[in-house]
């Protein structure tokens, strides 16, 4: 990022607090001092920031602020992505406005109880034995079967092509 091509916005009811497109905040004192904030991680993983105007003290994510002061949100959404689904990356060119909806198809990790490595992959098995690798993406609240696969190379390259298919731009961006 060019620093040549950094903006700062007034944060909304803190007028002490500028927020910049590369997910930088500042707070300016009275005195004319300013002082670029350290955020802390929150849990899940989020970049956090506390605000403080007397008697109001609240925290705010980092990634939110950004998307307020940079990002037009004409369909009001409610939620704010990560398109690289880094989450200490929270540069406006990084971030978009989505609906719950969009911001799970957005996602890389696997679920905690996965045990094949890769979203919504399942290994099936008969009798004990692994058989072949069942491949299914949830869209629209609909459990979509893309099929089974003998090999897992081609059931993660079919879970792929499904959510370009299914998920167009809110598909992960997997490198």
């Amino acid at each position: 990022m060019d620093p040549h091509d950094e903006a700062w916005v007034q944060y909304k009811d803190f007028p002490n607090y500028w927020v910049s497109n590369f997910g930088v905040v500042k707070r300016f004192y009275k005195n004319g001092n300013e002082k670029t904030l350290t955020p802390w991680v929150k849990q899940g993983g989020y970049l956090c920031i506390d605000l403080v105007r007397r008697p109001k003290r609240i925290s705010k994510l980092i990634h939110v602020m950004v998307a307020e002061c940079f990002i037009p949100n004409p369909d009001n959404k409610p939620q704010v992505d990560h398109i690289n689904q880094q989450k200490n990356d929270n540069s406006a060119s990084n971030l978009r406005w989505v609906t719950s909806s969009e911001n799970q198809m957005n996602m890389i990790n696997p679920r905690t109880n996965n045990t094949s490595g890769f979203a919504g992959i399942q290994s099936r098995k008969y009798k004990g034995n692994h058989v072949s690798w069942r491949v299914r993406i949830g869209l629209n609240n609909k459990r979509i079967n893309i099929g089974d696969f003998k090999d897992y190379d081609d059931a993660v390259k079919a879970r792929q092509e499904a959510e370009q298919l299914y998920f167009g731009e809110f598909a992960p961006n997997r490198e």
